[in-house]
């Protein structure tokens, strides 16, 4: 005993096992936090033991001397007698041969992981298989109702949107949009492929039955990648708002959990708040949200706000309600289906209230910064209120693509691609991939475009929208009518009259210079004004116009620009400052030969939408006047400012010049033939 006294065995384990220890709980923290493998912590363990007699070995054998490592002498006579008072110095410290073995501990572990995952890489073919998204992205699909009755099933999709929107508060969570996962209700696929469809690497599933004023709850979160589950559980609940409420918080704090999602003290109140105690006031806010996730035409955005107003009537004190209740009208007023002073303080007024009631809900604070961004195009104000809160609640509805669409306006391009490009992965029902495309279409990245766009019709086929960009890409691209054509035929073939697809329709005949073709499609067309409205206000006559002009009828141009001089000046008197209609103006006047008043409305129109203000419909009030100055045969200006409009992003591109009539005029100038490469 006393020789190991002696060489320090004693003291060398003791410090050992002390070090072992806190290694071990490191490790545990490590493992944790960062998301190690589950093998790293078993590993530790096992060298933690094989290493021990190895640093006792070593202890017993070697000690330190000044002249560096040497073997341990023996004992000299009476030494071990003096044992405690010998100088510590001449011998291997014991911290030393601690941290070796510390040292040993986790070099091994990372070791041991290495050729774990090398293994996994290079062993056989079910290894080869890459590893799935993380779980902390995660999708809830809509909760089955067992019981098959409408009172029922009520009660499952509110239980469902309660669960997501508690999720969504999280920042730790990646949490699929709602509306890319009400196509799984009652769904049989495997839920592996649901999983891949959604690029998720966890689910909740759910499902409820009543019995009288009883409800049985179901809930299980599922690694769809690994069949197994994660966590599950049945709730026996009367029917009660206060059960559900409480089973709704207990459900998502338990799934946060389980994904080891670190969960702050905020968060873990967030979690825990609620919309509203009224189920009837959540029924109507449910049928709003439905309605504003069918699209954003104008009959469903009208449903929201008719809903919302029965969900705040029914419960005063509902604050995401309220917030819905002005991100509709915000809606109507930007798509320009009423830009007026009195829809924009409607909306004003219905987020005034939700600030009231509760300023800090996600909810609340996304349409803060949707009414900076639409209502005041105050882009840095409408970034300082959302980027907070993509760091504290990601998953937030509308969210990410609204930064992306907020950075796009300010000429951001490359970073809105990203944000468009997360959206996506949100929300796939959603078009976000198709507004991913068209911002590198505007950078004049066709390439790159392409895919996306084509991708967002394979997802939404119904949506209109996606046909109609991914035929502006192909015009802009090369120049490809043919092209263009098919794809807008393949999308009436599933949605006819899309206002965006239908002005699509015509602009490619234009473009293919089949002028009979865009009149008849133009007659089609039950819109009042065609166009992607936020940027352009065209009546049906000032189209009618143009094409008569191209097609060489004077006379009839003439009487169809005035007729849309007199629509376009009546809406002028009501919407002085709307810089569309300036521009839709300059555009009727050259039309009609009015040299200066077509000059002063175009000239208008981009001092009333500068870049500065606003990129992306600067550009086009930019293109406008282009337009003018070539109708009125000023070649110079004209020239000057497509040079500019091609030094920057838009929609403008030499494919476009090439084959668009409006351009005539001007390609015998060198300067012309140089834009386009000829």
């Amino acid at each position: 005993m006393a020789e190991l006294k002696r060489r320090k065995v004693f003291r060398v384990a003791a410090v050992y096992g002390g070090a072992a220890f806190v290694v071990l709980q490191v490790a545990d923290i490590l493992a944790e936090g960062l998301q190690l493998p589950p093998g790293f912590l078993g590993a530790i363990s096992v060298l933690a033991i094989a290493a021990f007699p190895l640093v006792l070995f070593l202890a017993w054998l070697y000690e330190r001397t000044p002249h560096g490592l040497r073997r341990t002498a023996p004992a000299a006579e009476g030494e071990l007698a003096g044992i405690v008072d010998q100088p510590v110095g001449r011998r291997w410290p014991a911290g030393i041969l601690a941290l070796a073995g510390t040292l040993l501990l986790l070099i091994g572990g990372w070791t041991v992981l290495q050729s774990t995952g090398e293994s996994a890489a290079t062993g056989s073919e079910e290894a080869v298989e890459p590893a799935g998204p993380d779980r902390t992205r995660i999708a809830v699909l809509p909760f089955s109702n067992l019981s098959g009755d409408d009172e029922t099933a009520t009660i499952a999709l509110g239980i469902h949107n309660d669960i997501y929107t508690r999720l969504t508060r999280l920042s730790g969570l990646q949490v699929t949009a709602r509306p890319s996962v009400m196509k799984y209700a009652d769904t049989t696929e495997d839920l592996a492929d649901v999983a891949r469809a959604l690029n998720v690497g966890s689910i909740l599933t759910g499902s409820v039955q009543r019995s009288g004023d009883v409800l049985r709850i179901v809930v299980e979160l599922i690694d769809p990648a690994a069949a197994r589950s994660l966590w599950a559980n049945t709730y026996d609940r009367e029917r009660s708002v206060d059960g559900l409420l409480a089973l709704q918080a207990e459900v998502a704090e338990r799934s946060a959990v389980e994904l080891q999602a670190t969960l702050s003290q905020a968060e873990r109140q967030a979690i825990q708040a609620t919309l509203t105690r009224d189920p009837e006031a959540y029924g109507y806010y449910l049928e709003a949200v439905d309605a504003f996730d069918q699209g954003f035409e104008e009959e469903n955005t009208r449903l929201a706000i008719r809903m919302a107003r029965l969900a705040v009537e029914a419960d005063p004190e509902f604050a995401a309600a309220w917030a819905h209740l002005a991100h509709a009208h915000l809606y109507m007023y930007w798509d320009a289906t009423d830009r007026t002073p009195e829809r924009l303080a409607m909306a004003r007024a219905a987020l005034g209230e939700a600030l009231r009631l509760d300023p800090v809900l996600p909810d609340v604070r996304v349409v803060v910064g949707i009414m900076h961004y639409w209502g005041d195009l105050a882009y840095d104000e409408a970034l300082a209120v959302l980027n907070p809160l993509e760091r504290e609640a990601p998953s937030t509805r509308y969210l990410i693509d609204t930064i992306g669409a907020v950075k796009r306006r300010q000429g951001r391009m490359d970073e809105a691609a990203r944000y468009f490009l997360r959206a996506g992965e949100l929300d796939p029902a959603a078009p976000w991939l198709a507004e991913a495309g068209i911002t590198y279409y505007l950078m004049r990245r066709y390439e790159e475009a392409q895919p996306l766009m084509e991708l967002d019709v394979e997802r939404n086929p119904l949506g209109g929208y996606g046909y109609g960009a991914n035929a502006r890409l192909h015009l802009a691209w090369k120049g490809d009518v043919e092209a263009a054509r098919r794809i807008v035929a393949d999308g009436y073939g599933v949605r006819a009259q899309n206002p965006m697809l239908e002005w699509a329709a015509v602009h490619t005949e234009i473009l293919g210079r089949d002028y009979d073709r865009a009149l008849a499609l133009l007659a089609e067309s039950r819109e009042p004004v065609l166009g992607e409205l936020q940027f352009f206000y065209y009546p049906p006559d000032l189209l009618r116009g143009r094409i008569l002009a191209f097609g060489g009828d004077e006379e009839g141009s003439r009487a169809a620009y005035e007729s849309a001089a007199r629509v376009l000046e009546s809406e002028r008197e009501a919407l002085p400052d709307d810089e569309r209609i300036a521009g839709a103006l300059g555009l009727v006047y050259a039309g009609l030969g009015l040299r200066d008043e077509a000059v002063a409305e175009a000239r208008r129109a981009v001092d009333l939408m500068p870049l500065e203000r606003e990129f992306w419909r600067g550009t086009h009030r930019q293109e406008e006047l282009a337009r003018v100055y070539a109708r009125l045969g000023d070649t110079e200006a004209a020239i000057d400012m497509l040079e500019t409009l091609l030094s920057q992003p838009g929609e403008l591109s030499a494919a476009l010049l090439r084959i668009d009539p409006e351009w005539d005029s001007l390609r015998g100038d060198p300067r012309f033939q140089a834009l386009v490469g000829e």
